[in-house]
């Protein structure tokens, strides 16, 4: 049985997947917009640690998510 937590790391593999292919093809996504899509496309119970990451002076990079 899958966990919220196996789900949400399912996720984050496959938004890394993505991050790859658009690599690939020279298309160019700042890094402030990757970590938006991707707190964006959260489950609703991952809601609070969004809104916390986005209350972030600095916005972090893709990896230290």
């Amino acid at each position: 049985m899958l966990t919220k937590y196996d789900i949400v790391s399912s996720y984050f593999v496959r938004i890394s997947i993505i991050i790859d292919e658009l690599q690939v093809i020279d298309e160019f996504v700042p890094e402030k917009e990757l970590v938006i899509f991707t707190l964006l496309g959260l489950p609703k119970s991952w809601s609070s640690f969004a809104s916390g990451i986005n209350s972030w002076k600095d916005t972090p990079t893709f990896e230290q998510m």
